[in-house]
């Protein structure tokens, strides 16, 4: 009759509203998600760099962030003189836009400490460092600050501290190389002694040293 009709009808609607309040739920927490996950895994790569996963930790949350990521290298920036942090965030964001122009994919980029840190594939060297002192450029232009680089070895994700140890070891070296350089792990790689304790002469620390513009190290 008119009156069963009725609660159908009604059951229908209620079905309805119910349906487009879950479609709404999803759509507002895929939103929150998509806002959320920049920062998400801004922060896990911090901890990576930092050491504070274990590798099976690390595997399940790359597989939450949903990301595939295989041999990696290392940039970290470093500004030469005292920063606010808006400068070195500003540094960040100028390298990523760079390095992207550049066709080089840019897995992550943080912040640490006062070092920028940015995680990118393995790429050809000429073509990095080539990227890289256009970034020392862009950047002096703007602020006038010299920035110095440190480039690791490639390596694996799980080796993330490794990589970054790697890198702040070649920053102290700046004040040998000179403040303002692109230093590589084997820029820093000490002189070997031949025979008798003759000096080699390391003709690839030369051209390593031409390549990323450390004049002093022909000194």
């Amino acid at each position: 009759d008119e009156e069963d009709i009725v609660k159908v009808v009604e059951e229908i609607i209620r079905d309805l509203e119910q349906k487009r309040e879950r479609e709404q739920f999803i759509r507002d927490m895929e939103e929150k998600w998509d806002t959320m996950a920049p920062y998400v895994r801004e922060q896990f790569l911090r901890d990576c760099i930092l050491g504070r996963h274990n590798v099976q930790q690390q595997r399940r949350y790359l597989k939450t962030l949903e990301l595939d990521i295989g041999s990696v290298q290392l940039l970290t920036f470093r500004l030469d003189i005292e920063h606010e942090f808006e400068s070195l965030y500003a540094l960040k964001d100028l390298a990523e836009r760079l390095l992207k122009k550049y066709k080089f994919n840019v897995v992550f980029g943080t912040i640490v400490g006062t070092h920028a840190i940015i995680l990118i594939e393995p790429a050809d060297f000429e073509e990095l460092i080539n990227c890289l002192r256009e970034i020392k450029s862009v950047f002096y232009d703007y602020y006038q600050r010299d920035i110095t680089i440190a480039v690791s070895d490639k390596g694996s994700f799980q080796e993330l501290a490794l990589l970054y140890s790697q890198t702040k070891e070649c920053l102290k070296y700046r004040f040998y190389l000179g403040e303002g350089s692109i230093i590589t792990s084997r820029d820093i790689k000490t002189h070997q002694m031949g025979p008798k304790g003759l000096f080699v002469f390391d003709y690839e620390r030369v051209t390593l040293a031409i390549k990323s513009g450390n004049v002093k190290e022909l000194n």
